[in-house]
């Protein structure tokens, strides 16, 4: 609360006839609905890409409760001083446009990007209600927000194209979930209308008011979360003999609340022996595709790795670069095979054997009569022999052997075994962090570097590689500033701990660069590299 508003408190005290007064005490529990405005680049872990044209609110929700002490000042006017604890929600999303290379060619595509905050504030204030009618108040409020928490998720969805999804097989991932530094306090008002309603001793309020802060809730960016409040407030009198003459019939009524599994056989290099035909066995086969997610596999081609981006983020005392990277791939077809064998004799065995150049592989056998259909999942082969399959043509066949030896091949089918690819995001990330402009011959991190670092922690796993790179500028003997050099990497290395690093020392530039110049050289460079998952 303000010092104004705190002033017009205890005036409004002063005029209380605590002779008339009647002292109640309040339970008021809230819901309502927020939307908020908010505009930063980077809050804590929350990162606007820089390519994003800027934040968009959406709505969320809050509850709590509060309690206080209704005074009654006027019969026209009542205060209420109040604590009270909350929780809330704000959304907001970020279009970020990028272009994806699938099979050699770029395409335009966008990832949305939707950060939520939750906040556990402690609000302390004080509400005045001036009376219109009988069953209608004017109601007005000033109250301190103070934030017990704050919480921030981000993620990042690839909208478009519809056929780019990230490396775990959706198109959505988390990339934030951290808690938000730098939150403050926030003084708040508020308006709206009440709708009392009293019966013997007991108070009833219904209120719906709007909310609006008048500061932001952080100090690194400026996010001002509104909310329209429903307030079911009942208020229990502690003390006074204030004359009521509750009539039920001219009351308004109180509102009710109420409160093929697939079968997978494994691939076998096996050389089907030459099986003379014989009239009695006569067997054909038709081929079909479908895709691992049952969907048609489409014309396509298989393409190698492209870069997807390279993203710039500004941090406290230093510059980061982002470097993403896809995979395309081509979707591994299931083959679908419907053999038909014609036969006087009884089936003792049967084999499909698919040709891949001079390489025959038996793709599935059995023993008795031959399966109304039979699937083969393609993505069972080795990646080789795969590759090769998804490039050229293949010669699919059905062999069927009879008990009492009769034998026959049907004509080989030739199929495309081209799929449409799908393109599989990788952090391959590599940031840098060049934390320059250290004083002639300073070796510690200035304190100015802890969020660079703390951000570069959070970014790491075990599969990071992290070089430290020492700097230094030309003045002076060669073998002080290599060992200056050397400290800076090894304190930086330090601060990155338990993290192991490389260090590395940097050329040392020429003596005869001016100030600014020298003051670039002097400092470390952090160099992050994220191994992509094997496949």
């Amino acid at each position: 609360m303000t010092v104004r508003g705190l002033l017009v408190l205890v005036l409004a005290l002063c005029f209380v006839d605590s002779t008339r007064a009647q002292l109640s005490f309040t339970v008021s529990p809230t819901v309502g609905v927020t939307s908020t405005s908010a505009s930063f680049r980077q809050l804590g872990q929350l990162v606007l890409p820089a390519q994003a044209a800027g934040l968009s609110s959406s709505a969320g929700w809050s509850a709590g409760a509060s309690i206080g002490i209704k005074l009654p000042v006027a019969p026209w006017m009542s205060l209420l001083p109040h604590i009270g604890l909350s929780y809330a929600t704000y959304g907001f999303t970020a279009n970020e446009p990028t272009t994806f290379v699938i099979d050699g060619s770029p395409v335009a595509g966008r990832i949305d990007h939707v950060y939520q905050l939750t906040s556990v504030p402690l609000d302390l204030g004080a509400d005045v209600y001036l009376r219109l009618f009988d069953r209608l108040w004017l109601s007005a409020g000033a109250d301190y927000s103070v934030p017990l928490s704050l919480y921030g998720t981000q993620d990042q969805t690839i909208a478009e194209p519809s056929n780019v999804t990230f490396i775990d097989g959706s198109s959505r991932i988390r990339t934030a979930d951290s808690a938000i530094p730098g939150s403050r306090p926030a003084p708040y008002l508020s308006v709206g209308v009440m709708f009392p309603i009293s019966y013997d001793y007991l108070d009833i309020d219904l209120e719906v008011r709007y909310r609006t802060p008048l500061s932001s809730i952080v100090n690194s960016a400026e996010i001002l979360p509104s909310s329209v409040l429903a307030r079911l407030t009942i208020a229990f009198p502690l003390g006074g003999d204030a004359e009521r003459s509750p009539n039920l019939a001219e009351m308004l009524p109180l509102p009710e609340y109420s409160y093929k599994t697939l079968t997978r056989t494994q691939p076998r290099l096996d050389t089907i022996l030459p099986m003379p035909p014989v009239p009695d066995v006569f067997a054909t086969c038709t081929i079909g595709f479908r895709s691992i997610d049952g969907a048609v596999v489409r014309t396509g081609s298989v393409s190698l790795t492209h870069e997807l981006a390279l993203v710039t983020e500004q941090h406290g005392g230093g510059l980061a670069q982002r470097r993403l990277d896809t995979v395309t791939v081509a979707d591994p077809p299931a083959m679908v095979i419907s053999p038909t064998v014609h036969s006087d004799d009884e089936i003792a065995s049967w084999a499909v054997t698919i040709g891949l150049r001079d390489t025959l592989i038996t793709i599935s056998r059995g023993e008795g009569n031959v399966p109304a259909s039979i699937v083969w999942e393609c993505s069972s082969l080795p990646s080789s022999v795969l590759s090769q399959l998804l490039r050229d043509s293949a010669h699919v066949s059905v062999s069927a052997l009879g008990r009492r030896g009769g034998i026959a091949r049907s004509a080989p089918v030739t199929v495309h075994m081209r799929s449409e690819p799908i393109v599989r995001l990788i952090d391959t990330t590599q940031y840098i962090a060049s934390l320059t402009g250290f004083e002639p011959n300073q070796t510690l991190l200035p304190a100015w570097c802890s969020n660079t670092i703390n951000d570069l922690l959070s970014r790491t796993t075990r599969s990071s590689r992290i070089f430290v790179t020492g700097k230094a500028d030309g003045v002076g003997e060669r073998d002080a500033n290599e060992r200056i050099a050397r400290e800076r990497a090894l304190s930086a290395s330090a601060a990155l701990a338990p993290r192991r690093c490389v260090i590395q020392l940097a050329q040392l530039p020429g003596a005869d660069a001016n100030e600014a110049v020298r003051g670039r050289d002097r400092g470390v460079q952090i160099t992050v590299r994220q191994i992509p998952p094997s496949r």
